[in-house]
C-alpha cells in the first residue's frame, strides 16, 4: 500500500506526480499485497474509479493515491470508497532480528500501522475497516506561510569559519 508517510518515497506516487506536474491527471493505484491478492478484480475497480474521476468536468486535482485493502476483495459485497486526507501518524518502530542466507545480522521493520486514533479518518484508516481510500494529493510540500518568518532569521555564511 501506498497509505499514509509511505507517500513519501513511493515509486508508484512519485511516476503520478511526474504527469501531474506536466497537466496530466493522475492516478497512483495500489493494492495491499497477499498471497490471496484478486489482482483481476481490484484491476476492475481501478478502472471504474479511475473512468469516473476522469468523467469529472472540473477535477478538484491532477494527483490522486487510490489504495485498495486485500481484505476488501475477499468479501461478497462492494466496499465504500472514502475520500481521505493522508495520515501523517508514524507507524510502528518494531523491528525484528533476522539472519540473511550467509548468517550476517539485519533488522526487518515491522511497518505496523499507527494504533493511535486520529481526529479526522485517514487513508489508514479506512483501509484498516475495509475501504477503498482516494486521496487528492499535491507535489508542492512547502509550508508557504513559514517562508517570511524564516526569511526574518537573517541566516548567512561566515567567510572566515572553518570545517573541523
Amino acid at each position: 500500500l501506498n497509505a499514509g508517510i509511505n507517500v513519501l518515497y513511493s515509486g508508484t506516487v512519485a511516476a503520478a506526480i511526474e504527469g501531474a506536474f506536466f497537466g496530466i491527471t493522475s492516478i497512483a493505484v495500489s493494492l495491499e499485497y497477499s498471497e490471496q491478492a484478486n489482482f483481476q478484480k481490484s484491476a476492475i475497480w481501478a478502472r471504474q474509479i479511475i473512468r469516473q474521476i476522469m468523467e469529472q468536468k472540473e477535477r478538484a486535482s491532477l494527483l490522486y493515491n487510490l489504495n485498495m485493502p486485500t481484505s476488501a476483495l475477499e468479501k461478497e459485497e462492494l466496499p465504500e470508497v472514502h475520500i481521505t486526507p493522508m495520515s501523517t501518524a508514524r507507524y510502528g518502530e518494531d523491528f525484528i532480528r533476522r539472519k540473511d542466507p550467509k548468517g550476517r545480522t539485519y533488522y526487518w521493520a515491522t511497518c505496523d500501522p499507527p494504533i493511535q486514533a486520529e481526529p479526522v479518518e485517514s487513508d489508514v484508516a479506512a483501509l484498516s475497516k475495509g475501504h477503498l481510500s482516494l486521496t487528492p494529493l499535491q507535489f508542492d510540500m512547502t509550508k508557504h506561510y513559514e517562508i517570511s518568518t524564516i526569511q526574518n532569521w537573517g541566516l548567512h555564511l561566515a567567510a572566515d569559519e572553518s570545517v573541523g
